[in-house]
């Protein structure tokens, strides 16, 4: 049996993506919130420009991230990176 001063530590839990603001903001990165459960955020590497957004579904209690880059491929490599990453993709969990 659960007591009851443990059922109130779960339902303190706050969302995740308070905590990705915090790291946000502690490396000066500018993001957009644009709700409770989303947040989007362009940050310039090297390579070029990195486009991540965060969604949070509670639901399902997970975190959905994304992250997309210009990457020039060089023609003669496109077969072969098209190859790898259907091999990818059929591996991943959620696919």
């Amino acid at each position: 049996m659960i007591q009851d001063n443990n059922l109130a530590m779960f339902e303190e839990i706050s969302n995740p993506l308070d905590g990705v603001e915090e790291f946000l903001s502690g490396n000066d990165w500018i993001f957009n919130r644009t709700s409770t459960d989303e947040l989007t955020v362009n940050v310039t590497g090297r390579a070029g420009t990195y486009r991540m957004a965060f969604i949070w579904q509670e639901e399902f209690s997970a975190m959905q991230f994304f992250c997309e880059y210009d990457l020039r491929i060089p023609k003669e490599r496109q077969e072969l990176t098209g190859q790898a990453l259907r091999v990818i993709n059929e591996r991943i969990w959620l696919g």
